[in-house]
Order: structure tokens, then sequence, then C-alpha cells
């Protein structure tokens, strides 16, 4: 099975993101989270996952690395799945990337808290 549609949740931090993706969850989508891979990157350079060296990791990352490539890093997480929704994603390099990928719809959420 490949990927033929998907959905790029961003936005702003505690806008409701991953309350959204848990929804499409329920709908059968698949759901590839950001922050998920952040989170997997940590661990394998061995470095904390608490909320600050998340944050510093994941800059780090996209300096280095650039955010297209955090994009096909997600990608691959979506292999083998028809509708995927990538959640969290906020460098505008990795959103592009998927686009130009996948048929996408990009959602921005912004909630006041």
């Amino acid at each position: 099975m490949s990927l033929t549609k998907a959905i790029i949740l961003t936005g702003k931090v505690g806008s409701g993101k991953t309350e959204a993706s848990r929804l499409l969850s329920l709908r059968g989508w698949k759901i590839v989270s950001a922050g998920d891979l952040v989170r997997e990157l940590c661990r394998i350079s061995g470095f904390s996952t608490d909320r600050q060296s998340l944050q510093i990791f994941g800059a780090n990352f996209i300096n280095t690395h650039g955010g297209e490539y955090f994009g096909q890093l997600m990608m691959k997480k979506a292999d083998g799945y028809a509708k995927v929704c990538f959640e969290g994603i906020r460098p505008l390099e990795s959103i592009k990337k998927i686009q130009v990928t996948v048929p996408s719809t990009v959602i921005y959420i912004e909630a006041d808290r």
C-alpha cells in the first residue's frame, strides 16, 4: 500500500495539533508525529528526552541536516500506509518535502489557551 493522501498539522505549541491528530486516528489515519521522531533521534544519539533537551536537539538537527531531510525521515515513517497525518511539523522545508511527494492538505492550528 502506498501513501495516497496526507494531512499536515502545524501550528503553535499547545494549539491542539495532537488532539486533532488523535481524532483523525479514530477515523483510520496513521499518525506520524514530529515530536516522536525527535524523541527517537534523541534516544539514538544518547541525549535526554526532557522537553528542553528535545527542543534544543530538534533545532540543532534541523540546522545541521536541514528541514528537507527531516521531511524525508517523516515520509519514511509513513511507508506502507495510504492515509497519513503528519503531526507537529514546523520547518517549512519539511512541509514542502511532503507536499511534493504526496497530495497533501496543510492545516495550521492556532488557539489561545
